[in-house]
């Protein structure tokens, strides 16, 4: 038997392999949470039109800005392991070649001397990030003035981005949305939200996922069958976010 893996490699039967569901994220740089630095320009070439760059003037070569130049986006993987990093960028001289990037709550670090172009391009990170399966906050500082950020993308497969992507990408929301969430005495997990388009994701005390899935204002998921312990459960709708933390 030959098993095929998401980037087209063949393993021979009596290998031992694990096979990974390709998982992509793709962010729009102006659909973060901008601190007031950053101007959004207009270009007709970028993805959706639009993209990033520090106002004209604003440096920051020896450490990441205050939170005034930062852009969050907070966003969630499928799957756990170990994922690329690119970003579609315009870099047009030498002194305008940077960020600072920071993945949760790690440390910021620097990508100087990004390839200098005078179109759009995609480049790839020598950072990679080990992610585990679920929700993440990943933060964007500018660094040189003149850099311009158009579009991100984070894989654990060898795709090679291509144009300005696909049409679709991870919306960053924010906001506190309003929800009851508990576990009634059935072990039934009631969901009750103002909003009647949501996502539910359940994670296990040590983060592994255990379920996610689409729902609207009342939802119910069975957890009769799931293990006693603690839980995370947490929805993402159009108007924000809401978490808690259940004991079954």
């Amino acid at each position: 038997m030959v098993l095929t893996d998401v980037d087209g490699n063949t393993y021979a039967d009596g290998l031992n392999v694990t096979l990974i569901a390709r998982s992509e994220v793709w962010l729009e740089a102006e659909e973060g949470e901008l601190g007031s630095s950053w101007n959004v320009l207009t270009d007709s070439r970028a993805s959706g039109s639009k993209y990033i760059t520090a106002r004209s003037g604003l440096n920051s070569s020896n450490s990441a800005p205050d939170k005034t130049g930062l852009a969050v986006y907070t966003f969630t993987v499928a799957e756990s392991g170990e994922y690329s990093f690119w970003i579609r960028a315009l870099c047009p001289t030498p002194n305008d070649d940077s960020f600072w990037f920071k993945m949760d709550d790690g440390d910021f670090s620097q990508w100087n001397s990004i390839p200098n172009t005078s179109t759009w391009q995609w480049n790839k990170s020598g950072q990679t990030y080990q992610l585990e399966a679920g929700e993440h906050t990943f933060t964007v500082g500018y660094r040189e003035d003149g850099a311009k950020l158009d579009r991100m993308l984070f894989t654990n497969s060898n795709l090679v981005p291509e144009g300005t992507g696909p049409e679709t990408s991870v919306k960053p929301v924010f906001g506190r949305l309003s929800c009851d969430i508990h576990l009634d005495q059935s072990g039934w997990l009631q969901v009750v939200c103002d909003d009647d388009a949501y996502e539910v994701a359940v994670y296990s005390g040590n983060g592994m996922l255990m379920y996610v899935g689409k729902a609207g204002g009342h939802s119910t998921l069975d957890m009769r069958n799931y293990p006693d312990g603690l839980y995370v459960v947490k929805v993402k709708g159009r108007n924000g976010v809401a978490s808690e933390k259940i004991l079954k």
